[in-house]
């Protein structure tokens, strides 16, 4: 007998799979079927913990399958099936299977009796399921919406699951809660999203609730469309929408709530509910959305916001807004981004804190602006601009603006009232304090208040109107601000007016905001008050405005830093009307500082105003060391008491007129005004006469019209006057940019030379500029480094200019300084060379001049133009220069035919080009024949111009004069100044000219004159004269104007064929007179150029604009008349 003993256990079974059969309390089971042909069938142990051992067993199965019942739903199961064989043996448990069993529970319709989702349970969702009755969630309960379904929730419920065992809200796709639920294996549950949980008339709280996967076809995946909505301690993510949508509510309260991976916004609350969302974390979502709304109203409130973490995006619609309502307050903490749709603002008529901290400021923002997030959701397609909200205004009696370490950018408007950035009006109070406000479509900050104001610490950038609009009597409550990176430097804006409230009640003083003031309407500084403008302050006034002092007015400036009295249009400091070349100040610009009470002035400069300076009855003008130029009329002594001491009275229609007053005048300048230097005015009682000794009239030789120097009116006594100017305190104060020479002489085919050029300058560290010409007459060749920025050997960078030859503009040439040093004194900054194209007349302006010192602030800079005058080379039919056109002429020409003449040449040296075209040809040899036989004076016509320019120099060789081009007929030989004031010059020809120095006028270039001479020192900038040329014209003749038309000044030249006083009177078509200039008694010569033909501002002899239309000039010189 064999006895065979198997005692070999079969091998576990494999694919053990446990699946919830959603009956409630059952897991079917299931497996592959052994191999093992012994195998007589299976055991299948089960247990709530990991085995084994297991709590239980099933009897033997034969199949590979087996249900497990009496389960509790909700629970996890560990289930693992072993093989049984023929011998009794069982093999080892297999690898676990893992299921939870459920009961699904499916709705379709109403839900109208009471009813009590168990743990365990799964609620399938079909279609719009209403709740109207009571409902009862268990924590851990399961509610699963199919695709595009919606829980309505129209009955009050509380929902509250634990952290082990939350209530889940999900897609019918979610296999991680409550299993595969529809049976289809793993899927995406974004592939099935569903709609909405909707709260309706009721009152929702959930807490320990997970809301995933919906979204679908609605504003968010939890709405809130009437009733109240309590959140604590809830998981809401993957929305396909936001995640959380509020219409309306009687309450709402969401905290410790997190977000995630949202598609749309985390939360979209109405404006006024924001507070009630606290403590949430919203990590990488994209932020949350506040609809319009109002905080306060028939209850005030006093609303906190805390920093979500996220952008804050408050969406404008149109017709609604955000609004704080007065008796309420908002406060926002540090490091919150609120960021607006276009057309959004924020309305305060309560109370708004921003008080932000240096590191965590708070951001008002345009929505397209990416900091903190792309809170549109659209990646770089769209960017930040200025304009692209409206901006934050306060307006009523208790509004209040708190703003600190704030950020205010993208806003305002491009034009309407209301465009600033940051505005507040009627009664409110703002305080302004170490904030940003940049990027403003327009003004930065407006302010029209009667409330507090304080504007400090703060910086303003690249806003495009002013960074401050404030209302005059306001202006000392702006401390001291940061305007470097302003970049148009327009400064700030006054209002004023009696109806804007401008009128100062109180003791002022204004300190120098780095940047200009403008003054946009008329203002007072009312009886018993004053206003002190400290040093470097630069003051605009708008065409037309005054300034009526029936108090105290002081102007206390310093030789350093004079307080600047200018027009609108004077870009000194900054672009302040912005119109960049639009326009140049002119006199009569600005109206008049009308002094009825008391006018201090000290180390001022006072510019293009109508009569700058007016002075009423019971007034008293007390002026030391002030400049008055550029006016219509620089001060019009009316009445009171006026002291005047080392004032300046330059380039003035009428330098000081005078009515009446009691008058002391002591060493002052009266140089270049056009009409008079003093007059007495036709309201003055004819029988006083007021004393003006001891002044300085423009000229040695006196006033006239006694000598060459400004003309005195009657009953003035100017005897005995200065034979040189006296120093007033305020030469050198403000630097000069110019064209260096100011005119300078071209031939048709020359290159020519000029220098852009700065004076006088300190700390300098960086220029840039614009220079606008005629691309008509010039051709710009190139432009260089001038060499002053670098003359103490520190580096610079250059910048090439942009050259646009069709608009006649060399644009944005600029230099720097390395190393964060200034430079001073005077030199060329840049070196710019033209080719003659054709004859003319181009001026040469210079816009957009920017100066700068290391701190990047700007350097206030009188900017002067120059010109370049083109002529025809010089032409004569004597060829051999003898005296006569005649055969050695020809003779002269047929010898040298076919050569080039390179130019310039020596005009009075033998040329064989005729015609000066740059080749000897046949077309000389006709102009020698059509002009045989004539008489031509040696060196005719005169090479030398209406107008020579040069400097005077003192040299260790005594005085040296250096004259300047155009000189055809003398190269630059030096030359001895004589006692009498002339010089002789001895031409090459042998023929003689004779020049007188005249007035101090614009400086040329300074050249090398003798190498055996040492240069000591420049004396004046001299303008000469011609007295005695071999060529003066033949007659005396009024020639046509130009430019013609003009706008608004013109000039009108004139030759003399002798000495003669000259008067031009300027008429309309009917006759009446509009204007008289009185040029003096004049020399004879040719009055042709800028610098010597008579100029018309375009003015009226009341100082006003001529109406456009065509006008009639007629000269009187001597007893001739020209019309």
């Amino acid at each position: 007998v064999e006895l065979i003993v198997d005692l070999t256990p079969p091998a576990p079974p494999q694919a053990v799979e446990a699946r919830d059969t959603l009956k409630g309390g059952s897991v079917m089971v299931s497996w592959s079927p052994s191999p093992e042909g012994d195998v007589i069938g299976y055991r299948v142990y089960w247990g709530e913990e990991k085995g084994p051992p297991y709590r239980q067993r099933s009897d033997l199965v034969e199949g590979t399958a087996f249900e497990l019942t009496g389960l509790e739903n909700g629970r996890e199961y560990h289930i693992a099936v072993s093989a049984v064989d023929e011998h009794g043996n069982e093999g080892n448990a297999s690898s676990e299977a893992i299921c939870v069993p459920h009961r699904l529970v499916s709705h379709s319709a109403r839900i109208t009796a009471p009813q009590t989702w168990r743990y365990g349970e799964i609620h399938a969702i079909s279609g719009g399921v209403s709740v109207l009755a009571e409902l009862k969630v268990e924590p851990g309960a399961v509610i699963k919406l199919k695709k595009g379904s919606r829980l309505i929730l129209k009955h009050d419920i509380a929902i509250r699951g634990t952290p082990d065992l939350p209530v889940i809200f999900t897609s019918w796709a979610d296999d991680e809660a409550g299993g595969d639920t529809n049976g289809d294996g793993l899927t995406d549950p974004r592939s099935c999203p569903w709609n909405a949980v909707e709260i309706s008339g009721c009152r929702a709280s959930f807490e320990g609730c997970v809301f995933r996967y919906g979204g679908a076809g609605a504003e968010g995946m939890i709405r809130l469309g009437s009733g109240s909505l309590r959140m604590r301690n809830c998981v809401v993510s993957d929305s396909s929408s936001d995640g959380v949508y509020v219409v309306e509510c009687e309450s709402i309260s969401i905290e410790g709530c997190r977000f995630e991976n949202n598609s749309g916004y985390s939360i979209t609350i109405p404006f006024e509910l924001f507070d009630s969302v606290k403590g949430n974390d919203l990590t990488g979502e994209r932020g949350i959305r506040l609809r319009p709304g109002s905080i306060g109203g028939e209850f005030a409130r006093d609303v906190a916001w805390e920093n979500p973490g996220v952008p804050i995006h408050l969406v404008h619609t149109v017709g609604s807004s955000f609004t704080v309502r007065k008796n309420s307050s908002l406060s926002i903490a540090p490091g919150t981004v609120l960021k607006f749709n276009p057309g959004g603002s924020l309305i305060v008529q309560g109370a708004l804190k921003a008080i932000g901290t240096p590191d965590e400021p708070i951001l008002f923002t345009s929505i397209y602006d990416d900091a903190g997030g792309d809170t549109n959701g659209d990646g770089d397609e769209t960017k930040p601009a200025p304009g692209l909200w409206e901006g934050i205004k306060a307006s009523g009696e208790g509004a209040e603006l708190h703003l600190r370490n704030c950020i205010i950018r993208y806003g305002g408007k491009a034009t309407g009232p209301d465009s600033s950035a940051i505005r507040c009006t009627w009664n409110a109070s703002i305080e302004l304090v170490d904030c940003v406000i940049s990027h403003s479509a327009s003004d930065g900050v407006w302010i029209d208040t009667d409330g507090e104001v304080t504007v400090r610490g703060n910086r303003f950038e690249r806003n495009n109107g002013f960074p401050i609009t404030i209302r005059f009597d306001l202006f000392d409550s702006v401390g001291e601000n940061d305007f470097t990176g302003q970049m148009n430097m327009k400064g700030i804006r006054l209002l004023g007016g009696e109806i804007k409230g401008g009128n100062l009640s109180r003791e002022v003083r204004w300190d120098n905001p780095g940047v200009p003031i403008y003054l946009s309407a008329t203002s007072y500084v009312r009886e018993g008050s004053s206003l002190s403008i400290s040093p470097g302050i630069i003051l605009k006034l708008g065409p037309d405005v005054s300034l009526i002092v029936e108090g105290r007015l002081r102007l206390r400036g310093t030789p350093q830093e004079p307080v600047l009295i200018t027009s609108i249009f004077d870009d000194t400091g900054g672009d302040t009307n912005g119109d960049g070349v639009g326009s140049h100040p002119l006199p009569g610009d600005w109206g008049s500082m009308r002094i009825k009470g008391e006018l201090s002035a000290e180390y001022a400069i006072v510019r293009f105003g109508g009569e700058a300076v007016s002075s009423a009855a019971g007034s008293s003008v007390d002026m030391r060391c002030v400049l008055l130029t550029d006016n219509s009329v620089g001060l019009d002594a009316v009445s009171g008491r006026v002291r005047l001491e080392r004032v300046g009275f330059s380039r003035n229609g009428i330098g000081l007129r005078i009515s009446g007053p009691e008058l002391e005048v002591s060493a002052c300048n009266f140089e270049g005004n056009r009409d008079y230097a003093a007059s007495v005015a036709p309201a003055a009682p004819l029988s006083v006469r007021f004393d003006l000794s001891g002044c300085w009239w423009g000229d040695p030789s006196g006033p006239g019209p006694v000598g060459d120097g400004d003309v005195v009116g009657d009953r003035i006594d100017y005897e005995p006057w200065l034979r040189s100017p006296v120093d007033i305190g305020l030469s050198g104060v403000i630097p000069v940019f110019k064209i260096r020479p100011p005119i300078v002489s071209a031939t048709v085919g020359d290159e020519v030379e000029v220098l852009v050029y700065v004076e006088r300058v300190s700390h300098l560290a960086g220029c840039q500029f614009d220079l606008r010409f005629d691309p008509s007459l010039l051709e710009a060749v190139s432009v260089e480094e001038g060499g002053f920025m670098s003359s103490d050997g520190v580096g610079t960078f250059w910048r090439d200019p942009e050259i646009d030859a069709q608009n006649g503009v060399i644009r944005g040439a600029a230099v720097t300084r390395k190393g964060g040093t200034g430079i001073e004194g005077s030199g060329a900054v840049a070196i710019v060379r033209f080719k003659a194209k054709r004859t003319g007349s181009s001026a040469l302006k210079l816009e957009n001049v920017i100066l700068s010192d290391v701190e990047l602030k700007p350097i206030a800079v009188n900017v002067i133009d120059g010109s370049v005058e083109v002529v025809e080379r010089l032409r004569s039919w004597d060829a051999d220069r003898s005296g006569a056109v005649d055969i050695f002429d020809l003779v002269f020409v047929s010898k040298h035919f076919g050569e080039t003449v390179v130019y310039p040449v020596d005009p009075t040296a033998p040329n064989p080009d005729v015609d000066g075209n740059g080749v000897v040809d046949i077309f000389d040899l006709v102009m020698v024949s059509k002009h045989f036989g004539e008489q031509v004076p040696p060196g005719a016509p005169s090479s030398l111009g209406p107008h020579l320019s040069a400097v005077l120099i003192r040299s260790t060789g005594g005085f040296k004069l250096r004259l300047e081009r155009p000189v055809w007929a003398l190269y630059g030989r030096a030359i001895e100044v004589s006692s009498d004031g002339t010089v002789e010059l001895k031409t090459p020809d042998g023929g003689t000219v004779v020049l007188a120095i005249g007035s101090p006028v614009q400086e040329l270039a300074l050249k090398a004159i003798d190498p055996s001479d040492r240069i000591i020192a420049v004396d004046h900038e001299m303008r000469l004269l011609p007295v005695s040329v071999k060529v003066l014209p033949e007659r005396t003749a009024l020639l046509q104007n130009y430019p013609n038309p003009f706008n608004p000044d013109t000039w009108i030249p004139f030759q003399l064929r002798e000495d003669a006083y000259v008067t031009i009177y300027i008429y309309d078509l009917s006759g009446r007179l509009v204007r008289k200039l009185d040029l003096g008694h004049l020399r004879a010569g040719y009055y042709t150029s800028r610098g010597s033909a008579a100029y018309w501002d375009g003015r009226n002899e009341a100082g006003e604009r001529a109406a456009s239309g065509v006008y009639i000039y007629q000269m009187r010189a001597g007893d001739e008349v020209f019309t």
